[in-house]
């Protein structure tokens, strides 16, 4: 498969396709969305306005020949979609990292400044690991956790605001998170319990298709949807 670059206007983003027929029978079949693709080089970057940057089904090989790019530009965003990197010495400069299905990428602290949010989109199928504590993330939002949930959370202490959706854990350990305030959790059909620290008050409480789950003795500013249940609400 022969590897392209793209600029997309309408996303002012960057995109490094493997395969980029697929992604043109996708668009034509109605399944994606219909944007404009204009082809252009690693030297074309300082004409365009660039917000974002994406690999599509890029192996190592690839990315190393193009790695420059990352050295040399700030993005608020990147993504790895079907991916196969190391980014080894590669610095990052990104406020949002989105890591796509069956990416295989290790995120360390060395490897991005200014990282404040993470998107995995199928954390089951995330064949990467998270090495270090990353205490400038902020935000992240999970699909498809595969009982890795609990695993990954630990490792960023930091965290205001986590984003669930359709997991298979029995209890959540958010007890390493002692910052998180905003809390949505959604399709969890086996989720029973979360773990907090005794001291950790959530703000802001989101649940849906969550049946199993007890939040009698949350200590829980608000809730929504509003439940049956005695809420244990503490103020500060």
């Amino acid at each position: 498969m022969n590897t392209h670059i793209y600029y997309i206007p309408q996303y002012k983003a960057v995109s490094v396709i493997a395969n980029f027929a697929e992604t043109q029978k996708k668009m034509d079949l109605g399944m994606s969305p219909k944007v404009d693709y204009i082809p252009m080089t690693i030297s074309d970057f300082s004409r365009y306005e660039i917000e974002g940057i994406g690999l599509v089904q890029i192996e190592n090989d690839c990315f190393q020949a193009i790695k420059e790019i990352f050295s040399n530009f700030k993005f608020k965003s990147v993504a790895f979609h079907e991916s196969n990197i190391e980014l080894a010495d590669v610095v990052i400069d990104a406020q949002h990292l989105v890591i796509g299905d069956r990416s295989k990428v290790n995120v360390s602290e060395k490897n991005f400044q200014n990282l404040e949010e993470i998107t995995f989109l199928a954390l089951k199928t995330y064949k990467g690991k998270v090495l270090t504590i990353l205490n400038s993330v902020k935000k992240i939002a999970m699909w498809y956790e595969g009982k890795k949930s609990n695993t990954i959370l630990s490792k960023f202490p930091e965290l205001k605001e986590l984003h669930c959706f359709n997991g298979s854990e029995i209890q959540l350990d958010i007890r390493e998170n002692k910052c998180i305030e905003r809390l949505e959790l959604a399709n969890f059909p086996k989720l029973e319990h979360i773990l907090l620290d005794h001291d950790h008050i959530i703000k802001e409480l989101k649940i849906e298709n969550c049946k199993k789950l007890d939040i009698s003795n949350l200590p829980v500013t608000s809730i929504w949807p509003p439940r049956k249940e005695n809420i244990k609400a503490k103020i500060s």
